[in-house]
Parts: structure tokens; sequence; C-alpha cells
């Protein structure tokens, strides 16, 4: 199909004739609609093949130039339009110093772990890694002292696993202090006692906290 709209609009008599006579080859042998509001323009075109403008035509002409002058007027408001809101873009919102991101999370969770789990087991030690003969409890007031057993300090193996512990607690401490994060929140402008109060506040972040004893009773 072959649609014209207004082609010869503003144009002087020669000039119409020269459009029209231009078109007429392509419009052989398809549908082709030429809008105008003028007759004679479209009784020019009864030699392509077109008949007369009947009374049915002319509803038909007036329906259509109806038609496309609303799709004109709606195709120049959407051209006025601002992009629709799924082109554009999002607002970004506010940064917060708080709002971790999962990796810090686990990072400081296996940090806690290691902890607790160091703690725990330096609990089961000697209270000296090298051999002592330690000391006895002071009484006397003003000089007042816990007395220490003799002991014959930790074996091999306990040094080894305290060693373990204690190294895989710091690469994981470092982990944490070093995370990308912070730098980001520098960048953000949080210094000073803010960015201490977001490395406060992630130690009690979800997901940053190893589930106590009575909360793993409760989960199960």
């Amino acid at each position: 199909m072959l649609m014209l709209d207004e082609p010869t609009s503003a144009k002087d008599p020669r000039s119409e004739h020269l459009v029209i006579r231009r078109f007429k080859e392509p419009a052989l042998g398809k549908a082709a609609v030429f809008v105008t509001q003028e007759k004679v323009r479209l009784l020019r075109l009864r030699s392509s093949g077109h008949g007369e403008q009947t009374d049915t035509t002319k509803r038909d002409h007036h329906a259509l130039g109806r038609r496309l002058s609303g799709l004109r007027t709606r195709l120049r408001r959407m051209s006025a339009l601002p992009p629709s809101l799924e082109q554009a873009p999002a607002e970004e919102k506010p940064f917060d110093p708080h709002d971790f991101p999962d990796d810090l999370r686990a990072a400081q969770l296996r940090a806690a772990e290691l902890y607790a789990e160091l703690h725990a087991y330096q609990a089961t030690l000697p209270w000296s890694r090298e051999p002592h003969a330690g000391w006895p409890e002071e009484t006397e007031r003003g000089k007042e002292r816990l007395g220490r057993p003799e002991t014959p300090g930790w074996t091999a193996e306990q040094s080894t696993e305290y060693d373990r512990l204690f190294e895989a607690l710091r690469e994981a401490t470092a982990a944490v202090q070093g995370h990308p994060w912070w730098k980001r929140c520098g960048k953000e402008g949080i210094k000073g006692s803010a960015l201490v109060t977001a490395r406060q506040t992630l130690k009690h972040a979800k997901g940053a906290v190893p589930l106590r004893q009575e909360d793993v009773e409760q989960t199960a």
C-alpha cells in the first residue's frame, strides 16, 4: 500500500501536477491512498484507476482524514513528552554507609566465628605457652595478686592449632579492614566518627553475627 498524506499541500498548480505525476508509476498495481482536502486533486488521479468521488468515498476519505489527524496529534504530543518511566534513569538512593555488601557481612561473620573459636580453644590451654614454675597467691593488702600453678606449657599439637586459628583470624580481620566498602565510604564523605560508627555497626549487622546457642536451638 502507498499512502501519502497531503503530498501537494501548499504547492502551486504546476508543482502539484509534478508531484502527482511522480507518484503515478509507483502507485500502479498497489493500493494507493492520497489524503487531501481538495476534490480537484482526487479527480486528477482518476487516470490512475481511481473512480468518481461518490458520497461513500467522501465519507471514507473524511473518516480516514480524521484518523490521520488524530494520529498526527498523538505523535506530536508523544514527541513533547519526557522519556517514559521505563527509559528514564532510576534515581540514585542516598549513600548509606550501613548498607553493607554481602561479601563484607560474610567476611565479618567469618572473623567473629574465628575469634569465638580461638577464645574457646585458648580457655582449654595451660595458662603459659612455655613451661613455668608459677607463683603463689599474694594476699598482703595493696599487693594482692592471684597465684599461678606450675605448668609444663603447651604441647606441639596445641601450639600448632592455636597458631592456625590465630593466622586464620588475622587474615579474616584483614579482609574486613581492607574491604573496598571503606574506601567507598571515604569517597562519599563518610569519615572520622561516622566511619568508626559504621565499622562498629557492621559487627552487629544482620548476617555478620554468629548465631548464639539459644538461636541455634530456636531455629532447629
